[in-house]
């Protein structure tokens, strides 16, 4: 049986965006697609996906399909499905809160913007279907799908995937969200339970949470699977638990409380360390300097800043 990797999108990329969702005007979540589409389909600069995108994840998914001769598919919020091989603009767009590129920052009113509803829509207007996943595994009989998700990106795709039938599921193994989740009990059948564990004293291979979908991804292609692609999602699941026998959970990591100004401060000061991008400030900020600060407070606090450094 043949493998594809389907893994997400990531904020950094290798060729300067020329599109940004941050340079689209307020409006409805309708008026703010036909926006963007219009962008996409009048962008002159195009780029193979799989050399466009890069961080640890990519990298994990890039290396899992390189190694192991399986395709390669990326989730885009700001480009639908594609082809690691398809030729697309460098672009700037998430559905992440986290992020000044956000769409959901850009919609009104606020808390209206839907997932489920903008990769429907984004897939319908690109390509005429509104569940590109589904239509994908159903063609490609043959095929064993891993596909590494984070919770964000679960929830978008969710609807694609549950129009699938229960034989076309079977194909499908999800790694980055663990059993223990809130997807929909006929997708929670074919997450793979791996959990903090995999990145305890004794992981195979550590990184941050950000990573850890493409890094299980990996690592269940290269050990789960190997002369067992025949074996049902209960079988692999059975396998997954079998490795992290006996492995430790990572120790817990205390961090230091600061007030909204120490933090700012920090931001300002560590500004140009972190390329001024949210997810590396963050991620300095919890792990290199063991600073307490919750996302969406993060968030707040980067914008402020961000807003200081760009000016009136």
């Amino acid at each position: 049986m043949r493998k594809a990797v389907i893994t997400t999108c990531t904020g950094r990329k290798k060729v300067m965006p020329v599109l940004h969702s941050a340079n689209l005007p307020v409006g409805d979540q309708a008026s703010l697609l036909n926006a963007w589409v219009s962008l996409v389909k009048t962008a002159p600069t195009k780029h193979v996906a799989k050399d466009i995108y890069c961080g640890r994840g990519f990298s994990e998914a890039l290396t899992a399909s390189a190694k192991n001769d399986a395709d390669l598919w990326v989730i885009s919020a700001g480009l639908g499905l594609i082809s690691g091989n398809h030729q697309i603009p460098s672009y700037n767009l998430t559905i992440s809160t986290s992020s000044p590129e956000s769409i959901q920052l850009k919609v009104v009113p606020r808390g209206t913007f839907a997932a489920r509803r903008w990769w429907r829509d984004l897939n319908e207007t690109l390509y005429a279907t509104h569940t590109p996943l589904a239509d994908l595994i159903r063609k490609k009989k043959d095929y064993l799908f891993i596909l590494s998700l984070n919770y964000s990106y679960a929830e978008m795709v969710e609807d694609d995937l549950l129009s699938l039938s229960s034989d076309d599921l079977g194909r499908l193994r999800i790694t980055g969200l663990g059993q223990n989740n809130s997807m929909h009990d006929r997708l929670k059948a074919i997450c793979m339970p791996y959990d903090e564990r995999f990145d305890g004293p004794n992981s195979p291979g550590k990184g941050t949470r950000s990573d850890f979908p493409q890094r299980t991804a990996r690592h269940f292609i290269e050990n789960i699977l190997i002369n067992a692609e025949a074996d049902g999602a209960t079988r692999h699941a059975a396998k997954v638990a079998k490795f992290l026998v006996g492995k430790e959970y990572p120790a817990k990591v205390k961090r230091n409380t600061k007030t909204d100004d120490e933090i700012k401060e920090i931001l300002r000061a560590r500004w140009f360390d972190a390329g001024g991008t949210s997810a590396r400030m963050l991620r300095m900020l919890r792990d290199d300097m063991k600073v307490a600060c919750e996302q969406k407070r993060f968030s707040q606090l980067f914008k402020s800043v961000k807003a200081e450094k760009n000016g009136p």
